[in-house]
């Protein structure tokens, strides 16, 4: 477990993870863009199986088969921008939150670019946790139901849902699609 603080992953392509593989540790104060996760890679920025992303820009970075920006299974990402992000061919343009904790984190205008997909232009959920987020901005290409969150588990607190859609004004499930997980 290491410390990685005020630093620059930039243009970087694998075919796992783009930037950042995190199994513990912490990832503090740092830019992570233009980052690609291609050939059956997730998390196009930062792949979180452990430890914390703190207070990072998340940007402009791109995964085959989930979180454009983040893939999260385990440890937290609290207080980041994720922005400007995109997925081909899996869920979550912005986020996959397959567990973990996503805390005080704006998510926006991100991107599902397969338009055969409809599983979070800005976060997609199937376990975890997030806490005081604000999704705002994210847009599908196949559709609309699901824009800024595609939830089927885990636990959402007190996040905003804003303005996901390409048109305006977005409706709710344009902004929140659930089909399981909780939402407080």
């Amino acid at each position: 477990n290491g410390t990685l603080r005020d630093c620059t992953v930039a243009s970087n392509r694998v075919g796992g993870c783009g930037g950042v593989y995190m199994l513990g540790g912490l990832l503090a104060d740092c830019i992570i863009t233009n980052n690609n996760a291609w050939w059956s890679g997730r998390g196009g920025g930062v792949q979180i199986a452990g430890g914390t992303v703190s207070n990072c820009l998340i940007a402009g970075n791109s995964a085959m088969y989930g979180g454009g920006g983040i893939y999260e299974t385990a440890g937290k990402a609290i207080s980041c921008l994720i922005t400007n992000n995109n997925c081909t061919s899996g869920p979550g343009g912005g986020v996959d939150l397959e567990g973990g904790q996503l805390v005080n984190c704006l998510v926006a205008h991100n991107r599902l670019t397969d338009p055969a997909r409809n599983q979070g232009g800005g976060v997609y959920m199937t376990a975890g946790a997030m806490l005081n987020c604000t999704v705002s901005d994210n847009s599908l290409a196949g559709g609309n139901a699901g824009s800024g969150l595609y939830i089927t588990g885990g636990s959402v607190t007190n996040s905003i849902f804003y303005y996901n859609s390409p048109v305006y004004p977005a409706s709710a499930s344009e902004n929140v699609y659930s089909s399981g997980g909780t939402i407080a």
